[in-house]
């Protein structure tokens, strides 16, 4: 690990991941340089995984890095650009920077270079550049210089952010390229200098047309808004309360240009956009940017310009339809009960109606259920189970599992089945598909017209997610609830987990429903990260699983060569429901989806042991990925003794020493083919306890029927 270097020059923050938040150390440029030309050997994690241990600089020698304390210090002492576009050669982004006259600069591939993303694809080739500095500035001068020179380099707009940290040179999965050119500092105060010059120029360029704006003082655009009523919600208040227009602007396409920014549209490449009090005003022409009209916008103006078009009353619609009151309806649906409400007399008692000459005692009597025990028996459901043993017809299930895990596939596999045994009848049952796209779509409404159930998509035939609480409402007051199977995919499209208030609202409808005789299965998400124990955990609040019947937590225990297991385990139940259930599935490059649901199959408890210690073992991997890889870098192709192995790997990586040692005791062993053999432990010089990398070469495997060495 780097150590602080006392020096006259110009010093840069280091810190060992993007998680430290105190005590950094702090290097110079020559120390850089070196770190570029020996950079640190990520290859064996994840591009995540390598993410969270990649250690970071900030051109900066401030003691925090956090945005005020970064620019309380006032000190910059670097330039940097990330170039993430243009897939360029190494000796494309040279020539760049040697045509911006400075001597002194580095180039080198980031993690994400040339790596390809499961949704986006390939990322081309992406590079970070560095530009040594003489002497430290303060934050505006180094506004001035970043800006302009992300300006010329095209480079991400991150940069300019004066608490940006960038990861340190490290090697991913794609191949490592740097460059390095020697030379004289950049003297940040020579204004003789063609770089410092424009860039100086450039600032001041873009100060007094900033100031010129303000000087007009632009007006702001006329507020356009339905009339409202008394205790209606203005749905373009609502949207500017939770957005701001400097969110928004990178989100459509602007890219920022110091104290301006570029139109998506513009073709000469000249910034017209500034930002007045928080305020967007673009001096664009009309042709290419609608809102340059002399006056000032607001968040949902360029919402109505970018996302419908210009059509004002189809955005307003689209936010009243979408966002959420506290009480977990939408803006819609709280706008016309105002205007109900407003229509019809008011009572003296909020919500009840009760006559001059009827006690409240008379009136509560009205809602008891005695006499009618034997009528509700005849209606009360037995234990039917309709998906496999995990749901009972009559409750509510929830099913909380990671993305892509197969909660989906498995839920379709059991109600087929469900309906088969005839547990069901499938035209009482429908399947609210809000979690996937068309051909998904496509292919599940053909299986749910091949076995007889029902397919509902927000969005199609007028059917919307926030209907269906009035959905269940109707159901349950029209009696029609008995015997009625929704199965929600997924269960945020219809309420917000976060919000405690909304879930009340909507499980209360719910909980009507099912004492009514329906039933209610719902798919959910659990948290990104595991809890202490390597366990998922819900996501949202604790609200869904206390107040429905049962939950289960869904995992993936193995996932080989495209065959994978996963368990359902139960947090809550109320009634015969297994606690521990596992289905295997597999999947094959471009195998139709009828014949992936033909795979799920419910697996035996010897195949589940195993699937269950593959998992551990897998989560444990996980866990110590950073740590296997700094004991393995610090081993190299050496044997080292166990004493100097554990301060070597505490000097490079800072990790606590009981950990160092709980590590080598766990991924001991001498078989290359175990996953958790990592290292061996052999006898060193003078019989001392030593350690190095397991491989091939330090065994002679003997096949099992023969006497040949392989």
């Amino acid at each position: 690990m780097p150590q602080t270097i006392t020096t006259a020059s110009p010093l840069y923050m280091w810190g060992r991941n993007h998680n430290q938040t105190a005590d950094f150390s702090y290097i110079d440029w020559h120390k850089l340089v070196e770190l570029i030309r020996k950079p640190v050997d990520l290859s064996r994690l994840t591009p995540k995984q390598a993410k969270q241990q990649c250690p970071f600089i900030l051109p900066s020698d401030a003691l925090r890095k956090t945005k005020d304390a970064v620019q309380a210090h006032d000190n910059y002492t670097l330039l940097i650009a990330d170039i993430d576009t243009g897939d360029l050669s190494l000796s494309g982004v040279v020539a760049k920077v040697k045509a911006l006259g400075v001597e002194s600069f580095a180039i080198y591939s980031t993690l994400s270079h040339c790596t390809t993303d499961p949704e986006k694809g390939y990322k081309g080739r992406r590079w970070r550049v560095v530009i040594e500095l003489s002497e430290s500035v303060n934050t505006e001068h180094w506004n001035a210089l970043q800006g302009y020179l992300c300006q010329r380099l095209d480079g991400d707009n991150c940069a300019t952010r004066n608490q940006q940290i960038a990861y340190a040179p490290a090697i991913g999965k794609a191949k490592y390229e740097h460059y390095i050119q020697t030379g004289n500092a950049l003297d940040p105060n020579d204004i003789n200098h063609s770089f410092v010059g424009c860039a100086i120029a450039w600032d001041n360029e873009l100060k007094a047309s900033v100031a010129a704006i303000e000087a007009a003082k632009p007006k702001a655009a006329p507020t356009r808004e339905a009339k409202l009523k008394e205790g209606q919600i203005s749905p373009v208040a609502a949207f500017n309360d939770g957005h701001t227009v400097e969110d928004l602007l990178p989100l459509y396409g602007y890219r920022n240009r110091g104290r301006k920014w570029l139109h998506p549209n513009s073709t000469s490449g000249i910034p017209g956009v500034v930002l007045l009090n928080g305020r967007y005003y673009s001096h664009h022409s009309q042709s290419t940017d609608p809102l340059a009209d002399k006056h000032t916008h607001d968040a949902f103006d360029l919402f109505v310009a970018h996302e419908h078009g210009g059509d004002f009353d189809g955005a307003v619609k689209a936010v009243a339809d979408s966002y959420k009151t506290p009480n977990g309806i939408t803006i819609t649906q709280h706008n016309q009960r105002e205007y109900m409400r407003s229509q019809s007399p008011q009572s003296d008692f909020t919500g009840i109606e009760i006559s001059e000459d009827e006690s409240a005692l008379s009136w509560l009597k009205r809602f008891s259920l005695n006499g009618q025990s034997k009528e509700m028996e005849l209606k009360m459901q037995f234990d039917v189970f309709v998906l496999g043993r995990l749901a009972l017809l009559g409750q509510a299930t929830i099913f909380y599992a990671p993305p892509n895990c197969g909660k989906t596939l498995i839920t379709l596999r059991l109600l087929i089945d469900a309906i088969k045994e005839g547990a069901i009848e499938p035209q009482k049952c429908f399947y609210l598909n809000a979690d996937d796209h068309y051909k998904g779509l496509v292919s599940k409404i053909r299986i749910a017209e091949q076995y007889g159930f029902q397919m509902l998509a927000p969005g199609h035939k007028g059917f919307k997610s926030s209907d269906l609480a009035a959905i269940l409402e109707a159901l349950t007051a029209k009696q029609e609830a008995g015997g009625a199977v929704l199965i929600l995919d997924t269960f945020k499209k219809f309420t917000d987990l976060m919000d405690k208030q909304a879930q009340t609202t909507f499980l209360t409808v719910v909980r009507s429903f099912v004492s009514a005789g329906g039933t209610v299965i719902a798919l959910a998400h659990t948290n990104k990260h595991r809890n202490g124990d390597g366990k998922l955990v819900h996501a949202g609040t604790a609200d869904s699983i206390q107040d429905l019947d049962a939950a289960y937590i869904v995992d993936v225990l193995s996932d080989d060569n495209g065959t994978r297991i996963v368990e359902f385990t139960s947090e809550k139940v109320r009634g015969d429901n297994i606690p521990k259930v596992a289905y295997r599935y597999t999947r094959k490059e471009g195998q139709p989806y009828t014949e992936l649901l033909d795979s799920v199959v419910c697996i035996e408890d010897e195949a589940l042991k195993v699937a269950r210690e593959e998992a551990s073992e897998s989560r444990q991997l996980d866990a110590d990925a950073g740590m296997i890889a700094a004991i393995c870098e610090v081993l190299g192709n050496q044997t080292i003794a166990k004493g100097d192995l554990v301060k070597a790997v505490q000097l490079e990586a800072a990790y606590p020493r009981r950990k160092i040692l709980d590590a080598l005791e766990r991924y001991t062993g001498n078989n290359p083919f175990n996953p958790m053999h990592k290292w061996e432990l052999v006898n060193g010089e003078k019989n001392v306890k030593a350690y190095r990398v397991v491989s091939f070469g330090h065994r002679v495997l003997v096949a099992e029927d023969e006497d040949e060495s392989w």
